[in-house]
């Protein structure tokens, strides 16, 4: 164990793990963010441009009623996404290398970049350090090894690596660009040293962290956009009212005014969702139960080294009588209560783990129809923002529309067929959310997991005889994130 722990530096891999695997580094989320969602610069926005100036050599003059790309836009999306190796490379490295520095700056307290990023995550760091009992000065002076460490700027960069997925005919690459899943080509790449991969970091275990990177990274890229669609929105209302469209009342203003007043209440109603989904996710459903593992793991690799320390000063007859480590948890009413004496022990409480996040972030292969609902929401966030993306490049236009009569119809025309679409879009959203909510509900009052069984998961600890005990009830915890007015009820 002690190999594992001091050698190896198991705990200094796994917290690279839940910083980048799991997003909980506020530094990477920032710099993965600008170089992939940001509205004009980034990878995404790039691409859509290029789409978007190689449909206009085909048919720039019409602007289609639907808000979404046309299908000129698509087939030159598709030319071009996935980028070009190079270019894909080049500023995922930097990424990471930015968040690298960060990193290793905050340990040695040389960081230049904003203190604030990754704050809640060394907020944990720092109660999993108050969690242990009080050292003495004389153990501490001879006990280094029970404090945690980070990896290094080298280790890292040795270590972690953006890559692309291996696609075959069955699972061909989304070559949408504005698809939920364009960036699902996209994994992290940790190579752990081979100790540490034949036990922890195994290929199934790898598997499941690249799945909750994946969806981690959906979420980040429609965050994205419910931020222009925010920013969009205020620029498209003070055009609109340096036209005057609150002091005209023909059928024209008004149409526009009918249509801001949609985007608003939809882009709201959304932004409620999303932010409910979102915490959930990163705070209840991952955040948690990584900081509990954590804190625990921290814990063992105390108790370990002290046994050391203490087999090195008696006689050996105290280490009989402790077979095993029991860690509480901060509440084991609500947390898991397990045993770790050996490494066996040690991969499976974290395989369990990584089963729990997948069950509460409703990953799981038989949680697939719930997924879908969710996916679908999203889906019709990204149409939102590609909605309000042409309505504010068409805005530009309009005025010298308005010069003609005959423009002005056409142009009334156009609104009111794209406000029906709208509308359509709205009450599609709507329906997914009753749906999902009404879905989550009947499992919550029946008290049937999302996996169709009564009790949710359990993993037998096969050499205590004890069996992990699963954090219950998360359903409640998302119902009331995503659902606490009742506004989504039928």
């Amino acid at each position: 164990m002690s190999l594992y722990f001091h050698d190896l530096n198991l705990w200094g891999h796994l917290e690279i793990m839940g910083r980048f695997m799991l997003m909980r580094d506020g530094v990477f989320l920032d710099r993965l963010g600008e170089a992939l969602f940001e509205e004009s610069t980034g990878l995404l926005a790039r691409t859509s441009a290029m789409a978007a100036a190689t449909a206009s050599a085909l048919d720039s003059s019409v602007f289609m009623a639907s808000s979404i790309m046309s299908q000129q836009e698509r087939a030159a999306a598709q030319s071009i996404w996935p980028p070009r190796s190079g270019e894909l490379e080049m500023t995922l490295r930097a990424v990471l290398l930015d968040s690298f520095q960060a990193t290793v700056g905050v340990e040695d307290g040389t960081s230049s970049s904003n203190p604030e990023a990754s704050v809640v995550d060394w907020m944990d760091l720092d109660r999993s350090r108050d969690m242990t009992p009080p050292e003495d000065p004389e153990d501490e002076s001879e006990d280094p090894v029970c404090k945690p460490r980070g990896l290094t700027a080298q280790e890292l960069e040795d270590s972690l690596a953006f890559a692309v997925k291996k696609y075959d005919e069955k699972t061909k690459i989304c070559r949408d660009v504005d698809a939920l899943e364009a960036l699902d080509f996209l994994y992290l790449d940790y190579k752990a040293p081979r100790p540490l991969r034949l036990l922890i970091f195994t290929p199934l275990a790898l598997e499941k962290y690249t799945r909750l990177f994946t969806f981690q990274l959906q979420l980040a890229r429609v965050g994205a956009v419910m931020k222009q669609v925010f920013s969009q929105l205020r620029l498209r209302q003070k055009v609109l009212q340096s036209q005057g469209l609150d002091s005209q009342e023909d059928e024209y203003r008004l149409l526009q005014l009918a249509e801001m007043r949609t985007l608003h209440r939809y882009r709201f109603e959304a932004q409620q969702i999303f932010s409910g989904l979102q915490a959930y996710i990163s705070d209840d459903a991952i955040g948690t139960s990584w900081r509990v593992f954590m804190e625990r793991l921290l814990a063992f690799q105390k108790q370990t080294e002290d046994r050391i320390l203490n087999r090195q000063r008696t006689t050996g007859d105290e280490e009989e009588e402790e077979g095993y480590f029991d860690i509480p948890g901060e509440d084991d009413s609500q947390q898991d209560s397990f045993q770790l004496f050996d490494l066996a022990s040690l991969q499976e409480y974290h395989n369990h783990i990584l089963n729990q996040m997948l069950l509460q972030t409703l990953l799981k292969r038989k949680q697939a129809p719930i997924l879908k609902l969710i996916r679908g929401i999203l889906n019709c966030l990204l149409k939102l923002g590609q909605y309000v993306q042409r309505l504010v490049n068409e805005g530009e236009e309009q005025s010298d529309a308005e010069a003609s009569e005959e423009k002005r119809e056409a142009t009334m025309a156009g609104i009111t067929q794209r406000l029906g679409k709208l509308l359509s879009m709205q009450e599609k959203f709507r329906s997914l959310c009753r749906m999902l909510v009404k879905v989550l509900r009947t499992l919550d009052e029946r008290g049937i997991g999302v996996e169709g069984k009564a009790s949710a998961m359990s993993g037998p600890n096969t050499q205590t005889g004890k069996a992990f005990q699963t954090v219950g009830g998360f359903l409640p915890q998302l119902l009331l994130r995503l659902d606490v007015s009742g506004f989504n009820q039928d």
